[in-house]
């Protein structure tokens, strides 16, 4: 019984240690995915990744309850958006989940909100908010609330709890991202 034991919690402690190794390889391989859209369409790359945190928790086979796809749960509306803006064509929808085309697409969409909002001082609150709830129910919310306390005035409790567990989310990635460029910079400054 004790050997059991003991092997159990062996295979439990590597299986741990491998999944570590490859969650982190594949977030590796995401952040370069991630600057990339994130300069390209001027968005914040800890947002992007608060984004993909949220929304899949950095799955690329996510499928969301309404039709949502991919890293950043993109939906075939914000697709076909994209598709006539960029005047390309999503010839399957299994295209969708390949991490560079949704990380592409949701950091355009994240993009579009943040610009169509740059004149409220709430930019990224709303912005999040169109990205959750929609376009409609983001300008109707912003009608109504007035003071300051726009995330407790959502009327969704769901987009609510996605806007602050985001916007946690980002405040964590900057911290990291920090001071990881204060460690690149001491450790450059040695060399």
């Amino acid at each position: 019984m004790i050997k059991k034991t003991l092997f159990l919690i062996l295979v439990i402690f590597i299986g741990a240690i491998l999944f570590k190794r490859i969650y982190k390889r594949d977030l590796d391989n995401f952040d370069y995915l991630i600057k990339k859209s994130a300069k390209l369409y001027n968005v914040d790359q800890n947002l992007v990744k608060a984004v993909i945190k949220q929304e899949s928790q950095f799955d690329p086979n996510a499928r969301g309850k309404h039709g949502e796809v991919g890293l950043m749960q993109i939906t075939i509306p914000v697709v076909k958006d994209w598709e006539k803006e960029k005047k390309w064509e999503i010839v399957s929808k299994g295209v969708l989940f390949v991490p560079e085309i949704n990380i592409e697409i949701g950091t355009w969409y994240l993009g579009k909100a943040l610009s169509q909002w740059s004149d409220n001082k709430d930019q990224v609150v709303f912005a999040l908010a169109q990205y959750n709830a929609g376009r409609k129910r983001a300008l109707a919310w912003a009608k109504k609330i007035k003071n300051n306390n726009v995330i407790d005035n959502i009327p969704f409790e769901s987009t609510k709890i996605y806007i602050k567990r985001v916007l946690e989310y980002h405040s964590e990635f900057a911290r990291k991202s920090t001071l990881e460029n204060t460690y690149r910079g001491t450790k450059e400054q040695k060399n």
